[in-house]
């Protein structure tokens, strides 16, 4: 944790207090309302921690196990691949074989979303990789290999946007793997395994897709996207498989960042 009146990151030895194997693999972190830290495994389900005082020292006693199970109050699956808080205070926990489990902090209970293979209307895949919230309170879903899901709390059901090899570059998705998903002003940035970074724009639902050319230094880096944020400008940093980037909203034009002595192509 980052201990401020120090100004530095202090360890904290989870596994150890929680008695957990030490192969244990921690894939996600989100922190909720009340102080607590939302902490997701590769296949043990999700911890919920209290640290206290000014040393943030973690007891047993201080910790919330949620795991797969038939009440209210379990999870619909424990390999956990992503957490999220959205506006609400509502934590999204997304699964890797299980879809979604909704937790309502004012209940204390879960909701789960689910693929169904008979319902349209239901979420695309099981296995999510991302949340975004946008600023009508949609929450866009990025998906392993069926693209993004988007949940619209007024209506419920799903809408699904994803890759279609028989649609026009400027009405598919360039990939199905999506890795994370941020809106900056009427626009949904998607960052993609192998399909670069698409633009998706919130008024027409139109895409744009903008992919590695050789030829070309102020296109983009690398075809997969891992990570994206953006600065005061509304400009984008973006976290490829070959380095950092950095993109410029207004004139479409990006610059790598790359380590010293690696090669500006490939």
């Amino acid at each position: 944790f980052y201990d401020a009146a120090r100004a530095c990151l202090q360890p904290v030895n989870l596994k150890k207090t929680l008695g957990l194997p030490t192969a244990t693999i921690f894939r996600a972190v989100v922190g909720d309302a009340e102080g607590n830290i939302w902490v997701g495994t590769y296949e043990q389900g999700v911890f919920v921690v209290k640290p206290r005082g000014a040393t943030r020292m973690i007891r047993v006693a201080d910790v919330v196990h949620y795991e797969k199970g038939s009440s209210l109050r379990s999870l619909g699956g424990n390999q956990i691949s992503s957490l999220f808080r959205d506006k609400s205070n509502r934590i999204w926990v997304g699964t890797r074989t299980e879809g979604i489990s909704l937790f309502s902090p004012r209940t204390r209970t879960f909701v789960h979303f689910r693929n169904h293979e008979n319902r349209t209307r239901s979420l695309a895949s099981n296995y999510v990789l991302s949340f975004f919230e946008d600023r009508q309170d949609n929450i866009w879903v990025g998906l392993s290999g069926e693209g993004i899901d988007k949940i619209d709390p007024r209506k419920a059901p799903f809408r699904l946007i994803q890759r279609d090899s028989e649609q026009l570059p400027g009405n598919t998705l360039a990939d199905n793997m999506v890795y994370k998903v941020l809106a900056v002003s009427d626009k949904l940035y998607i960052g993609t395994q192998a399909g670069g970074l698409s633009v998706y724009s919130l008024p027409t639902g139109t895409l744009q897709t903008f992919l590695p050319q050789p030829a070309n230094p102020a296109s983009i880096l690398h075809n997969q996207v891992h990570d994206i944020v953006a600065n005061s400008a509304r400009n984008l940093w973006l976290a490829t498989g070959r380095g950092l980037c950095y993109y410029e909203a207004n004139t479409q034009r990006f610059t790598s960042y790359l380590q010293v002595g690696q090669p500006t192509l490939l």
